[in-house]
Parts: structure tokens; sequence; C-alpha cells
């Protein structure tokens, strides 16, 4: 049955008893705990605390019926699961999440919104995954994101919720020699979109590709090369996102192995090839020889036949 008790006299809670100063308690229909509260003036107030099956699962405290302080949710095991700080009813604090006894995340509000810094880890580890920067509920500042064997994956700055600024990914392979995070791309953003200069390396360190971008789109000279001799192995040009102007691919030797014009993405002209010696052997009228790579492709290492 279910039942309340106010002020230690059984009997069921009624609007009139809820303007009392009062201590509630309720049951399941097994006779088991269920809730304790406290009412003052017709409002939840003071210690709260919620049982299942026995157990405690649930305690806080209430501030003119709003949550307010500390709240704790429980295994049935007793094992703590999360810790949230309230104020007049909005998260405002620290909260913290556990799993299997280990810290799962670990984050920050302020008047019911993510506010400063936000940790998440690796399950059963305590093994950093992520740590985000809040301002108002949206992501503002550092966010980087690491692997499982602590070495970082991902950095790149937020502003209002959206990408801007330094952009840097890294290998994480730890038999990779370096005394600091080997860097795989560096681009950046600006309101959300990719601008400006961007590069992308080897393992060793080696520049791989290199060009800019505009609005999100490839703009200008792209140079991809031949690591570890660093020579160039295509050198395109774009507009807008696509293939714009003089377009020359090169054997591992470094001589010209094909080259061609294309305009806003479609071939124009003759397109040349050349043996390995630099001899010319054919001329293609209004071939296309990237006719199924994608725009915003990186590195290709293919040559166009």
């Amino acid at each position: 049955k279910d039942s309340i008790l106010l002020n230690e006299e059984k009997g069921p809670l009624t609007l009139e008893d809820e303007q009392k100063n009062a201590r509630a308690v309720s049951y399941y229909q097994n006779d088991l705990l269920e809730t304790r509260k406290n009412f003052k003036n017709g409002k939840k107030e003071g210690r709260m605390e919620a049982f299942e099956k026995g157990y405690l699962v649930l305690r806080g405290n209430y501030k003119s019926d709003l949550q307010d302080g500390l709240w704790e949710r429980f295994k049935h095991n007793g094992k703590i699961s999360r810790k949230t700080n309230y104020k007049e009813g909005k998260k405002d604090g620290l909260r913290e999440i556990y799993e299997k006894g280990f810290l799962l995340e670990s984050a920050h509000y302020k008047k019911g919104d993510l506010h400063g810094q936000n940790e998440t880890y690796y399950e059963s580890s305590n093994v950093l995954s992520y740590r985000t920067n809040f301002k108002s509920g949206k992501k503002d500042g550092l966010l980087e994101n690491f692997c499982s064997n602590g070495k970082i994956l991902l950095r790149e700055n937020y502003r209002d919720g959206k990408k801007d600024g330094l952009s840097e990914t890294f290998y994480t392979n730890h038999l990779i020699q370096s005394e600091g995070p080997q860097v795989k791309e560096r681009m950046y953003f600006k309101d959300d979109k990719t601008e400006g200069h961007y590069e992308q390396f080897d393992a060793g360190g080696n520049l791989l590709q290199v060009g800019n971008y505009k609005s999100g789109r490839r703009e200008g000279l792209w140079e991809t090369f031949l690591c570890p001799e660093n020579l160039v192995l295509k050198r395109h040009n774009w507009l807008e996102g696509l293939r714009h102007g003089l377009q020359e691919d090169f054997y591992p030797n470094g001589s010209i192995m094909y080259r061609g014009r294309m305009h806003k993405g479609k071939s124009i002209g003759g397109w040349e090839r050349f043996d390995m010696t630099g001899n010319l052997n054919v001329i293609d009228s209004g071939a296309d020889p990237y006719p199924t790579e994608p725009e915003d492709s990186l590195i290709d290492d293919g040559i166009p036949f």
C-alpha cells in the first residue's frame, strides 16, 4: 500500500497538510520506504531522500520548492553515481558523473548552462578523453581530445559555439619518436568554416600537402609532396572549391608527368602526358583526369590514369 507519515502521524497527505511545516514520508506498496521530504509553508524545504528496494538512491536539498545545493545519486551498492550542484532550481557549479567507481565526467554549470571546463574520461580508467570549455552553454575556447594512451589526438578552438582559429590533429602511435606531439594536420577556422593556410604532415614531420581555404573551400595553389625527398607530386590550382587554372602531376623523380588546364572544374584545351625522361608522348584533347575525385579530398596518391 501507499501511505504518508506527517509528523509521525500516519495518514493521507492532504492539501491542508502541505500548508503545514511538516515532515512527509512515503512508502511503496510493499511498505518499503520511498521518500522522505520536508515542507515549510506549503513548499518543499530542506533535506529530501529517495529510496529503491530499501537502498538510498537520491539525496539533496530544497529551498522554497527549488533544488538547492548538492544533490547526490547512488547505486544500490552505495557507491556514488552522480553529484550535482543546484542554485534556485538550476544546475550551478560542479557536476560529476561516476561509473564503476571511476570519474566519467566533470562539468561546470552557471544558471543551468554549461559554463567553464568540462572533462570526460575513458570508462574505468581515469584517463582523460575530452577537455572542453564552455560559455553560456556553447563551446568557447580550447577543446582537446586524447587517446586512451594519454596522447593528444585533437586540439581546436571555438568561439560562441563555432570553430574559430587554429585546429590541429596529431599522430598517436607510440612508436613515433619525438619530443612532443607530432602534428598530422594543421588548419584554421573562421565562423565554423576552414579558412586560410592548411598543412598535412607524415609521421616523421615531413610536409605532405599544403594549400589554402576560403570560406570552407579550396582556393589558390595546392601542392602535394613525396616524403622524405620533399619532391612535388602534384601542383593544382583551385577556385571556390573547384579545380581552376594550371594542373600538374609529377613522377617520383621530379619530372613532369601530366599537365593541363581547367576552368571551374571542367577541362579546357589539351592535356599533355610525358614519360619519365620528360618527353611529350600524348596530347589528349578535352580529357578529364580527375572525374571522380571529391573537391575536398586531401592526399591523392594515385596517378590520373
